[in-house]
Parts: C-alpha cells; sequence; structure tokens
C-alpha cells in the first residue's frame, strides 16, 4: 500500500467514526427536544411561588380563626362551669 493510500484508509475511518457520532448527537438532540416540552418555565416557577404563598397564607388565616374559636368555647365553657 501506498502512503495516499494509507492516509485514505485512516480518513475513512475517521468519517464512519464520525457519522457514527453524529448519528448518536442527533438522537440525543432528538431525546431532549421531546423532554423541553414538559420542563417549566420561569413563569410557570414563579406561578406556582405565588400559588403556594397565596395557599399559605388562606391556611394560617383558617389556624388562627380555628385557634381563637377553640379560646372562645374553652372560655366559655370554663365560665359556665366556674359561675353558673
Amino acid at each position: 500500500m501506498s502512503d495516499t493510500d494509507d492516509r485514505l484508509e485512516r480518513l475513512e475511518r475517521v468519517e464512519r467514526r464520525t457519522g457514527e457520532r453524529l448519528e448518536r448527537l442527533e438522537q440525543r438532540i432528538a431525546g431532549i427536544e421531546t423532554a423541553i416540552g414538559y420542563l417549566a418555565t420561569k413563569a410557570d416557577i414563579e406561578g406556582v411561588k405565588t400559588l403556594i404563598a397565596e395557599r399559605e397564607a388562606t391556611m394560617l388565616r383558617w389556624l388562627i380563626g380555628m385557634v381563637a374559636a377553640s379560646a372562645l368555647a374553652v372560655a366559655i365553657a370554663l365560665v359556665r362551669t366556674f359561675m353558673g
């Protein structure tokens, strides 16, 4: 074999491996592009944060109301027990 044939053979091997790598990369990119549709955007995350904060405030108001109502019920029960 001549030097040119050796170089050509090496280039063909490199070209084949490069093609295989490119094909694998294209498959990975296609998978990433598919997954991107399911990822949350920054706006989505901010919306969830706002929703959680609103729910937390509502739950806190309910908790305070329930504690106050329970304390009032206990106070009324004590007054009736000891005063009347």
